[in-house]
């Protein structure tokens, strides 16, 4: 009859040593600090994407918002409105500045336009 020792087992994802297993079972400050890493660069990766996606969404909201706005100018107010400049403040606060016909600044239907909404 053969021994314990001498029984040879297919060992495909079985622990086979006593040393291998104290070490998973217990880790040693490598260890602990590779997983610390790996969890701290996931967190930054996660937390990033989730600020990017924020920011562009705040964007194409506000470029909506700013193209909706130079449509009434030119269409409905009928005020000569030649460019609109986007500047980023930060995550939440944009400026826009819209740039009008000299003509046009000077009229009534600016001021008009902007009183009767």
């Amino acid at each position: 009859m053969d021994t314990i020792s001498e029984i040879k087992l297919e060992t495909k994802g079985w622990i086979t040593s006593n040393t291998k297993r104290m070490k998973e079972s217990h880790p040693d400050a490598d260890d602990l600090i590779n997983a610390w890493e790996k969890g701290v660069l996931r967190g930054i990766d996660l937390k990033d994407k989730i600020i990017n996606q924020y920011f562009k969404d705040k964007i194409n909201k506000a470029l909506n918002v700013a193209t909706e706005l130079f449509n009434i100018l030119n269409d409905k107010i009928e005020i000569n409105c030649k460019e609109v400049f986007f500047k980023i403040n930060d995550l939440r606060d944009f400026d826009f500045l819209y740039l009008v016909d000299f003509d046009s600044y000077l009229s009534d239907k600016l001021k008009n336009g902007f009183m009767s909404r």
